[in-house]
């Protein structure tokens, strides 16, 4: 499915774009993604656009006609994007990170973050898309990118380890 991003948001991601292509081309590719039970009709694309407290999903026909659309609000999801932040930040005071222990526990910390956050996407848009846990973690990691209040050198480094 492809997810299509409005100028306005992109215009203000700023030096998150790279981040943003890459994390567009994952969920294309991602196989767990369907229009939920609510959608009546083929959904072959979803456009965000901004609107106030969030995000504005529009599902696209395959003649990119609207099919229906949802507002997310994504102020639902800053305690998960302040976990997620926090998780990648460090501030547990490992500085250490060259030793496997290190790297095993933040990779776990992020996981579990990761993990939570994805479902929570999953039961916030579940009546118009069906997202496998996978495929509601990339989702998760879009919105982070492009909304999220961490600062931009978190939001494009979130796939790196310090």
């Amino acid at each position: 499915m492809k997810f299509l991003i409005s100028d306005t948001i992109l215009r203000a991601a700023g030096e998150t774009r790279d981040e943003i292509d890459l994390l567009l081309h994952d969920l294309a590719n991602a196989e767990g993604i369907a229009a939920g039970p609510s959608v009546h009709g083929e959904v072959d694309a979803i456009a965000l656009s901004p609107r106030r407290g969030g995000i504005l999903l529009t599902l696209l026909d395959t003649s990119e006609r609207p099919v229906q659309m949802f507002p997310l609000q994504t102020t639902t999801l800053e305690p998960h994007f302040d976990v997620y932040a926090r998780t990648i930040e460090n501030p547990s005071g490992m500085d250490d990170l060259t030793s496997l222990r290190g790297f095993e526990a933040l990779d776990y910390g992020k996981k579990v973050a990761h993990d939570q956050a994805g479902e929570a996407i999953q039961e916030l848009v579940g009546p118009v898309l069906s997202l496998d846990l996978e495929s509601a973690r990339r989702f998760f990691s879009l919105l982070f990118v492009l909304v999220s209040s961490a600062s931009e050198d978190t939001r494009k480094k979130h796939r790196r380890h310090r």
